[in-house]
Formats: C-alpha cells, structure tokens, sequence
C-alpha cells in the first residue's frame, strides 16, 4: 500500500525554490530528505507540464532507493533512473527534458566518461538539479565540473584549466596539489551563491572521539621498508604511490596482504574492549582480512560488504529498521550510499581505521546521524594507529573538514 506523506516546512520551502527555478545546486543533510523534496518537486512540475520525461543519473547503489521512494509514496512519474556508469545507454533518449544529479558530486571532475558524456547534451535539459549533502567536503576545485552540469558553462566558462589559473594557486610542481587563492575564494563561491539552496540548519548529532593503537616496533620497521623507487636488499619495492599507500595502510591495520596473514591483533582486540560494554553498534572496515577476523570473533554478527547478497542485504536492513539490529560489520565501499535504516537500531559507530576520504566519512557517519535517530548524540569512535601514516591521513582529513563549514559560512553572507 502507497503511503501518504506530509513534508515538513524546511522541504516545502525547498519545493517551492526547486519548482521557480530552472538549475539548482540543492544542499541537505544526509537522511534529511532530499529524495522525498525532490521526487514531489518533479511531481509538481509534470502535473503543471513545465517539463515532460525526466532522468536520474546517481550511484548504481541508490537506482533501487529512487524506483522504492517513488512506489512507496505512490509517484508514478515519467521517469528513468539509471546510475552514471550506464549513463551512455540512456542518454540519447532525446524525449528527456528534465535532469537529477543526486550525489552530484561524482562529475565534480570534468575528465570523467559520465561528465563528458553529460557535457554533449546538457541543452537539451530545461530543467536541472543536483543533490549532495557534502559538495564541498574534498575540495573547492569540484565547483567547475558540478557547476557545468547545472548552468552549461554559464558561470565559469567551457575551460577548466582557465577555471583553475584564476581561482587557485599550484603548490606542487606535479599539479597534484592546489589552493584557492585567498583573495578569490569570497568571489569563487559569490559566482556558484545563486545557484545554491541550502535545506535545514545544520543539526548533526555526531560526537567523535579518538583512541590511539600503538603500534608494534616491527610493524613500523617494516613500514620504513617500504619505498616507491628505492632499490636493494632492504628494499620493498612497490609499483607506484598509490599501491605503495594501500600497502601502508594495511599494515597499519597489521595485515601482509601478500602473505595473507595478520601480523598482530591489537587494533581487533581494541575494538573487542569497545564492545564489551554490549552497547552493540556499526563497525567500518576496509580489507577483506579485517572481514574475516570479526567474523571469527563475531560469527552471529550482520556483515554487509560488496559479496552481500540482495537477499542478505535486505534480512539485515529490514531487522535493522526494526530496532532488532545489534552489531553491524561495514565495508567502506558498500556503505557510504543508499542505505538507510541502521538509525533505528545504533547510534554508535566505530572506525577501524581512518578513511582517506572526507566525504565517504560524512555519508558513513550519515547512516546513524540522519531523521529517524533517536538518540540526542551519534558517538564516532576513530582507530588512530600512533607515529605511523594513519596520523598522515587523520591530518590530511582533518584540513579538509573545514572547508565545508566556511563554504556554508560564506553563502550566508
């Protein structure tokens, strides 16, 4: 049976901003909504024929979330829904008038095969719309590519690298590393304010705290091994930075990954200790070796991970929106989009280890921190590994989590 729904103030503001306007940068909260605000904002729309065939472009894991909220509330819209790695399948259906970005920052960078595909036929859509809760958590550089699939250009021009010289300033001499220049950032985000709508205050529940792992002494000699280029018998060589980082971070975790072993356990048995209090809550991890030591430990557990089943996924959803959920082992990868229902259950979760994105933290903590969580505070836990690259990457994370809050800060002035 179709459910009636009420929206609440903030959303019916929202709505109305949407349905005035032709490209808009929508700004919410994760859980707070923005499927439902923008589902009846397109309802409004075909009912007033200002537009006619309507696409959604989001990751593949939230196609099934968009098909659901549209059954659940009884919209029968003229709409298809199709994640941007397909998106060259659907998009030269040239009846489309009307466009959804949600999670729009996956076309932040202009290089991408879904943002050049996009590029080509961006006149076609009269009506555009992007949805995240979170545009700005990496960088201010994502403004060029988001902005061009909202005004065509319009704001910042058909070239980003004319975009780059006059906003930011290089810090490294690969072009791996950039700045905003201090004097252009008030007109940088000045040019993207009128494209922008942000729905609701910030109202996050998250209290985070950190506990430190030492590190075993040979674990961190065997870190220092580790070399990019270097050569000779005290040497690992590995293929290139990127491999080189995943390697370092495993062995943090104190995983040889090509050994297929762990080398010490004291980050598990921390996480043990946490969950002695049988509080329960929702565990992140990353390798498949971590996977499996909880399993061992916790084999009456909920696993969720890129190998769950639909089947699985949906036992362990159902019982978590019920509040019967107890203790939940999430892969980085399979959790940080289109799921929701763990805030009925826990509001407790708990990193093994840092996560190198900023945004793929927010959407993580957003599965507890988000409408339906009862608890005054969502408690964060972060695994920080001592004198090793974990700190590197608590830093790294650290600096961009201001950027966000001076953005939002900016667009009220």
């Amino acid at each position: 049976m179709n459910k009636k729904y009420t929206l609440t103030d903030e959303q019916e503001k929202a709505v109305t901003h949407l349905y005035e306007s032709d490209a808009t940068l929508l700004i919410a909260a994760t859980g707070s909504g923005k499927t439902l605000t923008t589902l009846h904002t397109l309802n409004e729309l075909v009912l007033g024929g200002a537009i006619k065939k309507i696409l959604i472009l989001c990751p593949a894991k939230v196609v099934k979330v968009w098909t659901h909220e549209m059954k659940k509330w009884g919209l029968a819209l003229p709409v298809i829904v199709s994640s941007y790695d397909s998106v060259h399948k659907v998009i030269k259906d040239r009846s489309i008038d009307a466009v959804v970005f949600d999670e729009i920052t996956r076309l932040r960078s202009s290089g991408g095969a879904a943002f050049k595909k996009i590029r080509h036929v961006l006149k076609r859509f009269t009506w555009r719309c992007g949805l995240s809760a979170t545009p700005v958590s990496e960088d201010l550089m994502g403004l060029y590519g988001m902005t061009m699939m909202l005004d065509g250009g319009e704001r910042f021009g058909n070239r980003k690298d004319s975009f780059m010289l006059k906003y930011f300033n290089q810090m490294d001499y690969k072009g791996y590393k950039f700045e905003v220049k201090p004097e252009r950032e008030k007109e940088l985000i000045n040019k993207v304010k009128e494209l922008i709508y942000v729905m609701g205050a910030d109202d996050s529940k998250v209290v985070e705290r950190t506990v430190r792992v030492e590190v075993p002494s040979d674990i961190v000699t065997l870190q220092s091994r580790f070399t990019v280029s270097g050569k000779g018998a005290d040497k690992i060589p590995v293929a290139n930075a990127a491999v080189l980082q995943g390697k370092i971070l495993q062995l943090n975790q104190g995983l040889l990954v090509d050994a297929g072993e762990i080398l010490w356990l004291g980050r598990f048995d921390i996480v043990s200790d946490i969950l002695a209090d049988d509080l329960g809550g929702v565990v992140t991890y990353q390798f498949v070796l971590v996977r499996e030591e909880f399993k061992r430990r916790y084999p009456w557990a909920d696993f969720i991970d890129g190998s769950s089943t639909k089947q699985e996924f949906d036992e362990i959803i159902v019982r978590w929106r019920n509040g019967c959920g107890k203790l939940l082992f999430l892969q980085v990868s399979a959790g940080s989009h289109g799921l929701d229902g763990l805030q009925f259950s826990s509001d407790r979760m708990i990193h093994f280890a840092p996560i190198y994105s900023n945004d793929r933290t927010i959407q993580l903590n957003g599965r507890l921190d988000r409408k339906g969580q009862r608890s005054a505070t969502v408690t964060v836990i972060n695994l920080v590994a001592t004198g090793v690259y974990d700190e590197k990457v608590v830093n790294m994370v650290g600096d961009k989590k201001a950027i966000m809050p001076k953005f939002l800060s900016h667009l009220k002035s």
